[in-house]
């Protein structure tokens, strides 16, 4: 015994442990965010100011947004809302611009889904409410 000290050992054996349990706790979540999807609120409010933004400067409305990631990946969900008189062509056009900039805007791999509703009548469709995608 170098030190003439008897708790030297006890506690340097644990400051090791611990280390260990903390590195090791690290590993455990890094290794299970990878497999298991998660919604980050920090992304969620980065989509939709690029929502905001994209849907503004397209003329059209949006809500029911939901989205995850999944490993290297985000998975957004987004419900387009169309005036009646749109034609669908159109409105698919519309969709397609979006699902193609909003990824290339976030600057990160992302599949966009869209779903294309009626604007005027969206409310009689949808008798029960359903997940706007915005915090009560």
């Amino acid at each position: 015994m170098p030190t003439h000290w008897k708790p030297f050992d006890p506690l340097v054996a644990i400051v090791v442990a611990a280390n260990i349990l903390w590195s090791g706790g690290h590993l455990v979540w890094h290794s299970a965010v990878g497999l298991l999807d998660y919604s980050d609120p920090k992304a969620g409010r980065k989509i939709r100011d690029k929502l905001d933004a994209i849907c503004s400067e397209l003329a059209i409305q949006y809500h029911g947004v939901r989205f995850r990631t999944t490993g290297y990946r985000l998975i957004i969900e987004v419900h387009l809302l169309f005036p009646h008189l749109t034609s669908v062509s159109e409105a698919h056009r519309l969709a397609t611009i979006l699902e193609e900039r909003l990824p290339a805007e976030l600057a990160m791999p992302a599949e966009v889904i869209t779903h294309l509703e009626s604007l005027e009548d969206h409310a009689d469709v949808h008798r029960e409410q359903h997940y706007t995608g915005k915090p009560e």
